[in-house]
């Protein structure tokens, strides 16, 4: 999917404006010249506003995590291991080594994380995730739960239909580790953060919906193939084109500290790549949190 100017959006945009505007009693006007563009004017009748003192906006524009994690494994080198990878990226991660502990542990703190080896001495990590589900510790029966293993004779398919939400395969490395890290937090937090009721706003639900799941799933994909060509002005453009409508459904944080990143000639590809990760958790989140919202509203 190419920028905005050389690919439409489905056609919200105006529809939505001209009513919103209608609605407040204003006017649009409109300059258009065949080969230059069109200028839109929107003019909106107000009373004039007392004279305030208003503190300037603080942009943040720099990577923040401010998720916990919580890791249980038998083996005291992996668990160092995988507390110094979190600290180096300013993640917190307590450890344990057996389930009393764990749970003691998630009585006392929250955690937004658990990660756990599949094979233990004393109980694996099947077990742990089923003692998660039926316990009632806090969050433990929502807390998104990632498995490790080093077994050659268990495929992902098998630990993501026992519930797990993703699995690393021994030996992995700090990146993998993090990386999905951040991925099942975050695509976690954009569930709770969706919202729909601007969007549907005007015209038909459904159709609406449709047509926003297929341009979510177009922007994902130009942003990956830029992001594999290494191509800023490419990611820069498909997400420009984006920005309208993800920030629509509240969720664009994550396409906004990208995009500020690329516009910053400092930031490292490695940096780049990290945000392009983290759109993707909330954008596949985005798209199952409309596509759950088209059941709901064909039912």
């Amino acid at each position: 999917m190419g920028n905005a100017v050389t690919q439409p959006g489905f056609g919200l945009g105006l529809s939505i404006v001209k009513n919103l505007v209608s609605l407040m009693k204003g006017k649009i006007d409109v300059s258009s010249h065949q080969g230059l563009g069109s200028i839109f004017t929107i003019s909106l009748p107000m009373a004039a506003a007392e004279k305030q003192n208003v503190e300037p906006i603080q942009y943040r524009t720099k990577r923040q995590d401010s998720f916990t994690v919580i890791a249980i494994d038998d083996s005291h080198v992996q668990l160092s291991t995988i507390r110094e990878a979190f600290a180096s990226n300013g993640i917190v991660c307590d450890t344990c080594n057996n389930a009393t502990d764990l749970l003691d542990m998630m009585r006392k703190k929250s955690y937004d994380l658990l990660i756990t080896d599949l094979k233990m001495a004393e109980v694996n990590g099947i077990e742990i995730l089923e003692m998660m589900r039926m316990v009632n510790v806090r969050n433990s029966k929502t807390i998104p739960v990632v498995v490790m293993t080093a077994a050659p004779n268990v495929s992902e398919k098998e630990l993501l239909d026992a519930g797990f939400v993703a699995c690393l395969f021994k030996p992995m490395s700090d990146k993998d580790l993090i990386n999905t890290a951040r991925k099942c937090v975050n695509g976690k937090i954009a569930e709770k953060q969706i919202e729909f009721s601007m969007l549907l706003t005007y015209g038909n639900e459904k159709e609406t919906l449709e047509n926003f799941v297929k341009e979510m799933t177009d922007t994902l994909g130009s942003i990956r193939n830029a992001a594999q060509e290494e191509n800023r002005k490419k990611m820069s453009d498909a997400i420009h084109h984006a920005r309208s409508s993800w920030m629509m459904v509240q969720s664009d944080e994550s396409l906004n500290h990208l995009f500020d990143l690329i516009e910053d000639s400092t930031s490292s590809d490695d940096v780049i790549n990290q945000a392009v990760e983290d759109v993707f958790a909330h954008g596949e989140a985005i798209i199952k949190a409309a596509q759950k919202k088209i059941e709901e509203v064909t039912a």
